[in-house]
């Protein structure tokens, strides 16, 4: 049965505000549909989605709307919200057949459903219920009209789904204003009760007795709704801490934004609004005669907080709302206003964005549309949440109380900002910091024809400036030294330019360049050439050597490229061996040095462009590159008998009166205490400083891989009248950080030792905020596990205490960064006071953890001048322990971005894993580098539908695997076919610009292309084989970006990313489920502190140690194997002493073992072990020494079972996992060829899910014939839930097995 119903008669006017809410169902059915999640078949915009059906709204859900008229050059309110009308509704994208679905959460019985159309309407649809949203079974059917409800009445029937399908529209789409379903089941929203109180009496709010409700949608104001008698039992219950878009989630109102492309399913102008949040709360009478302070360790974007009735006004002076920016902490004392012995009620009203900024989205060939966008103009605010290339736009922009709230009591003088500061004696003991450079100042030319702009940029030591060559081939400059000087290297700093769109397409180094000297002026020779004679060899005396024309053309790097001067090559035989040649670097006098970038760089992210070369600095040294390199080597000696500590608080007196109060601190282990008494007048704050504590023999913090992280506390009190009135317990590492910048470069040392920092950028904890202290303490581990020693908190988008302290706990160095994008990718804050005070609090909070490195002022760019005067003022008054730079890819850092595999053989003779030795090992850090990593086929399935996982499709694009700008896909489709030759080809991107117009010719061929391609590759693989291929990708390259380190000095390399936000196909090294997969344990091997590493660029052996430790009577051991497992050469070298910070130990070539094999695909382990025979390092490469980088023949391997055992499950002693599950799987290898990356995964025995996070001591290992190896898996056990773990065994050809129970069987 179906009528119509006038709109009057089902809704009542909701006071005040001119919208319609739904009536009360009656008692025996309700609108099981209320704020229930919607999905769409298709809607015509970001705002209008299926959501809108079921909030409970009819007509205007908003009167402001996002300003997407123009650009932001063209329109100052870009990206801003405007006066403007949404209504709550659904539109559809067409008016072709199209539906909406609801998620009633819980098995329900349906009797009716209304649809409330707007101006187009069904001419007929049908309403279809479902028990899964897969098979539906129709149950009635209507026709709309338009701004009409429609009711259609049903026999009772059970379903957990219902479906409006629409199949005739009236006009060019549907327009849904609302769904009714009149329905019984059992969901409800239950308000979680708020948290215990805190054994020290305290109260943390967070956990529970939240609700949450749009503030459009609330007709009350602050003073009611912070006080009792209003009803809120028709609010959300709220997620705390947590955000609003996470809250909606939380209680189902909303499809998974993670899964498929349901990020599209919630409206974005819903949750670009403001929030109110309502707690109620008792404090005990017990409290009375105590200062109540409550206090909010983050929220976004603004707040006012209302306590009993009244708004908390701001603790600094010049702001209207009592909260102001995302990363400042806020402390009330609202003792005044308390109740004691009874309930307080407190409203918090959240201020979304001002700048919001646009939705940005993604495609395959599209690539993802622009980074960042106008929100940074509120900045301090989460920036990431508008949406990067690793991050889909997340709707509301992260607004809400993401991080703690707490209830304390006191006396009136409270301790704020407590820290230890340590000090220990380390003493330079450099013989030489420095490198004369020749061109420094000296007249620099070029032909007339090329112009004379920023010419003497090029040599005024100032990597800020850069000169800009001409347009086209050929374009230099010549150096005049000023007479005859003896040269022996020089470096080229390359310029960029900042496009925004793609960090990798930003270097402007050339293809290809020439360096050259002359006498004269006028006859030329390359800068190498040797014109022969006799040379000193020293050892085997002095020996002719021929002369060498010299290196023609040099290929450009990343960064910068060093130049070695001439080397005569002697040939020598020594104990047994053939003639090999000594390289002994030769004089090269010289009075011109003249630069030609002979071809400039193709950018393809830019339509194959050719870019004109920039070049910021040429360094010209008489020593050669070694020499230099060794100038800038500082050296330290550290006397670590006793540790000078300083301890420094803020001590508040929130009481009206002055007093004199005594801080007293007891630090443990070692009982040493300290105290002060110091006067302090009311309602004033005073710094405290307690000099000339010592500590006798220090157990020393040390980064990951150095040493331990041992952490001591200080348990601190401050008494007035002989009363305590307020404790805090405080841990801290003992260490010292030097920062020397030599050659504007930036070396970290920690106690004395250099630091290499081997790490990745945290691009964002979780794109929705909601990590927990456990999971910031897992991803913290799995980084440590990982042999990493640094990451960079990127733009400062964490912030949450739970990840410095696990940063402390595994030794993990913190680059952090404040609030500011690159330039392009978003403009500078509007309010340069609130960025200020956030960061000023940001210092304060966070300056007391031992593994805090350095700060970072701006992402690939300065902050403006104001804005660094600001940051470089603040960071040396409240921390002046630590470095300040202010551009993450300038000096004394620098970038190079590059977020692609490397380019392949099979691409334009791409140097395939040899790019990686030439480009990422530099004397800067470099602060982001990446390459993309393909999930699990387990994750895989985690986030899209089944008959999406195959073949690539545009749901794999929003999840950032695409083939333009910043999508980096392309060269891994290459490396697909050198393992396994599909019939597809690679297109070419030509597209300009990182928003392709439709229309554009050319990027309508190239999607077709792309589009042609994966639909080629979908046929020429099954995603089992793509996904084992993708496993071999992610393994070696991932391991050769990091082997770069071991093979010449670098100061570090931090991986774009090291972690997801989300799940997604592109950079990091675990997925957002903490599954790792094989690119991590690449990582993992290439990372190990001592070891020996294959350079694929001459098949050199290369032995290293970054550790502070010596060993003696070292041996690295090599072997060969053949492509059947066969040993077809082993070899073995003995160095006695390997001492710390060593690196680029060029050991021997492997190139004859590889000649020795029958088989064109070798496998190479080298083995590192000390005098005991302990082993150091162990790493295995596959190889194809005769066609690099060809693998086809890996897929000839027969399949090999292993022989697997299990130890009894035991438990985690230490202290790093302790209480954890712990087993032991014994492998080996009894077939007859080798198993490659063999695969150990944990499972329920029961469910067959994965049991994540779970920490593997190897993985994804290789196993030659007769190999046997020890794998340790440990896990929480509540992850089993009651279950056995079950171990399954795969690979590239390991015979998929269990060892344990079979999954599904209890």
């Amino acid at each position: 049965m179906k009528r119509k119903r006038t709109v009057s008669g089902l809704l009542v006017f909701l006071a005040g505000f001119g919208n319609l809410t739904l009536s009360t169902p009656a008692p025996a059915f309700r609108n099981v549909a209320f704020r229930r999640a919607v999905w769409h078949s298709s809607a015509a915009n970001y705002d209008n989605t299926g959501q809108l059906v079921a909030d409970g709204v009819l007509g205007v859900l908003s009167e402001e709307v996002l300003d997407s008229s123009g650009t932001s050059a063209s329109n100052p309110t870009y990206g801003q919200m405007i006066p403007g009308t949404v209504s709550s509704e659904w539109i559809s994208a067409s008016g072709a057949q199209e539906w909406v679905y609801i998620d009633f959460g819980a098995p329900t019985a349906l009797r009716s459903v209304t649809v409330h159309w707007g101006a187009n309407y069904a001419r007929a649809y049908d309403i279809q219920v479902s028990a899964d949203a897969a098979t539906w079974r129709t149950v009635a059917t209507a026709a709309g009209a338009a701004d009409s409800a429609v009711e259609s009445e049903f026999p009772p029937c059970g379903c957990r789904f219902a479906r409006i399908l629409c199949r005739e529209s009236s006009g060019a789409n549907y327009i849904i204003r609302e769904v009714e379903a009149a329905g019984v089941n059992d969901l409800d929203y239950r308000v979680a009760a708020g948290p215990a109180p805190l054994p020290d009496g305290s109260q943390k709010l967070t956990g529970g007795n939240w609700t949450i409700q749009r503030a459009s949608l609330v007709a009350a104001a602050g003073p009611a709704l912070s006080q009792a008698g209003y009803d809120d039992s028709a609010w959300l219950p709220a997620v705390v801490p947590g955000t609003a878009l996470v809250s909606y989630l939380a209680a189902g109102a909303v499809p998974d934004p993670y899964y498929d492309d349901w990020q599209m399913q919630a409206s974005d102008i819903f949750f670009t609004a403001d929030f109110w949040y309502r707690n109620s709360f008792g404090i005990p009478a017990s409290q009375r005669g105590r200062k109540v302070y409550l206090n909010f360790d983050a929220i976004n974007w603004k707040a006012d907080v209302w306590f009993n009735g009244h708004l908390l006004a701001n603790s600094l002076p010049g702001y209207a709302h009592s909260i102001e920016g995302a990363f400042i902490r806020a402390k009330f004392d609202v003792s005044d206003l308390a109740a004691y012995g009874g309930r307080n009620y407190l409203a918090v009203l959240i201020h979304r964005n001002k700048t919001p900024g646009l939705v940005t989205s993604q495609g395959l060939a599209e690539g993802p549309l622009p980074n960042g966008g106008e929100l940074g103009q509120d900045n301090p605010t989460i920036h990431a949440a508008v949406g990067w290339d690793w991050l889909p736009t997340i709707r509301g922009r992260d607004i809400g109380m993401y991080n703690d709230v707490t209830v304390t009591y006191g006396g009136a003088v409270q301790l704020e900002n407590s820290w230890m500061e340590t000090d220990l004696d380390v003493r330079e003991t450099s013989a030489n910091i420095s490198a004369e450079n020749l061109a420094a100042g000296r007249a620099v030319t070029q032909p007339a024809a090329q112009g004379a702009a920023s010419l003497g940029y090029v040599n005024d030591d100032d990597e800020t400036t850069q000169w800009i060559g001409q347009d086209i081939d050929g374009a230099g400059f010549t150096v005049d030294l000023g007479g005859m000087t003896a040269v022996g290297s020089l470096q080229l700093v390359w310029g960029s330019e900042a496009g925004g769109a793609s960090a990798a397409a930003e270097g402007r180094h050339p293809a290809k360049f020439r360096v050259q000297v002359s006498d004269d002026g006028e006859r030329w020779r390359n800068f190498d050439a040797y014109a022969g004679g006799q040379v000193d060899t020293g050892w085997f005396g002095v020996r002719p050597a021929d002369p060498s024309p010299g290196t023609e053309e040099y290929a450009g790097f990343d960064l910068a490229n060093e130049v070695s001067g001439p080397t005569a090559a002697v040939r020598v035989s020594w104990a047994g061996n053939d003639a090999f040649p000594l390289r002994i670097p030769v004089p090269q006098t010289a009075r011109y040095v003249r630069f030609t970038s002979t071809k400039r760089r193709v950018v393809e992210q830019q339509g194959n462009r050719s870019v004109p070369t920039r070049v910021r600095e040429i360094r010209i040294y008489a020593g050669t590159a070694d020499e230099v390199g060794q100038s800038l080597i500082r050296t330290y000696a550290l006397d670590d008998s006793r540790a000078d500590l300083t301890f420094r608080t803020e001590v508040h007196n929130y009481g009206p009166a002055a007093a004199d109060v005594t801080v007293r601190g007891r630090i443990t282990p070692g009982d040493v205490v300290f105290s002060k008494t110091v006067p302090v007048p009311g309602r004033t704050s005073r710094e405290v400083t307690i000099g000339g504590i010592v500590l006798e023999h220090p157990a020393l913090w040390w980064p990951n891989t150095y040493g331990g992280q041992p952490l001591y506390a200080a348990d601190v009190a401050v008494t007035a009248d002989g009363a305590v009135e307020d404790r805090t317990r405080l841990s801290f590492g003992v260490r010292e950080m030097t920062y020397p910048i030599d050659g504007n470069r930036l070396s970290i040392y920690c106690n004395g030792t250099r630091i290499v920092a081997k790490g990745g950028n945290w691009g964002m904890d979780d794109g929705l905020k909601t990590d927990t202290p456990q999971i910031y303490d897992a991803k913290m581990r799995l980084h440590a596990e990982e042999n990493f020693t640094m990451v960079r908190n990127w733009v400062g988008m964490t912030n949450n205490s739970a990840f410095y302290d696990a940063a402390d706990k595994y030794g993990i160095l913190v680059w952090d960064d404040f609030w500011l994008a690159n330039p392009v990718d978003g403009p500078n804050p509007d309010d340069e006071a609130m960025f200020l005070d956030n960061a000023t609090d940001k210092i304060k909070k966070n300056r007391h953890h031992a593994a805090l490195a350095l700060y970072c002022g701006r992402n690939e760019s300065s902050p403006p001048k104001t804005l660094d005067d600001g940051l470089r003022e603040r960071t040396q008054k409240h921390d002046p322990t630590r470095v300040y730079i202010p551009n993450s890819a300038g000096d004394p850092v620098g970038s190079g971005g590059g977020y692609a595999i490397a380019a392949m053989p099979n691409r334009n003779d791409g140097a395939g894993i040899k790019e990686y030795f030439d480009e990422v090992p530099y004397v800067t850090i470099r602060s982001e580098c990446g390459i993309p990593n393909v999930p699990s086929l387990e994750s895989m399935r985690k986030f899209l539908p089944e008959e999406k996982l195959w073949p690539i499709n545009e749901s794999w694009a929003l999840h950032d695997w695409t083939y333009h700008m910043n999508g980096p896909a392309n060269t891994y489709m290459d490396a697909l076919q050198l393992y396994r030759p599909g019939a597809f080809t690679v297109p070419t991107d030509t597209v300009r610009g990182q928003k392709p117009d439709p229309a554009d010719p050319v990027f309508a061929r190239y999607k077709k292309e792309i589009l042609e391609m994966v639909e080629a590759a979908g046929r020429a693989y099954t995603l089992e084989e793509f996904q084992k291929t993708a496993q071999l990708i992610n393994y070696e390259n991932f391991k050769g970006v990091y082997e770069g380190l071991a093979v010449k000095r670098s100061n570090g390399f931090l991986m774009w990313m090291s972690q997801s936000s989300w799940p997604s196909f592109m950079w990091q090294t675990y997925d957002w489920y903490l599954d790792t997969n094989a690119g991590y344990f690449g990582a993992k091997a290439a990372n190990q502190p001592t070891h020996a590493v294959w350079d694929p660029r001459d098949d050199s052996i290369v032995l290293s140690n970054l550790t502070p430790a010596t060993y003696t009577d070292v041996t690295t051991h090599m072997t060969v194997f053949d492509l059947d497992g066969r040993v077809v050469a082993s070899e073995s070298w003995i160095r006695p002493t390997l001492g710390p910070d060593a690196y680029g130990i060029r050991l021997a070539t492997a190139t004859g073992a590889f000649a020795r094999s029958p088989t064109d695909l070798v496998f190479l382990r080298l083995t590192v072990t000390d005098r005991l025979g302990n082993t150091l390092g162990d790493t295995l490469y596959w190889h194809n020494w005769k066609d690099y980088m060809r693998y086809e023949s890996l897929t000839g391997l027969p399949e090999v079972r292993l022989d697997a055992a299990v130890s009894p499950q035991s438990a985690v002693t230490r202290e790093i996992g302790r209480g954890n599950a712990l087993y032991t799987i014994t492998l080996t290898n009894n077939g007859p060829a080798p198993a490659v990356q063999t695969r150990i995964r944990t499972v329920g025995s029961v469910t067959g899910e994965d049991i994540l996070p779970a920490f593997y001591s190897d993985n994804y290992f290789a196993l030659m014939p007769g190999e046997s190896k020890k794998v340790t898996v440990e896990f929480r056990p509540e992850r089993l839930q009651g279950q056995t773990p079950v171990f399954e065994l795969s690979g590239w050809n390991t015979r998929v097995e269990t060892v344990g129970r079979t999954p599904g069987r209890p």
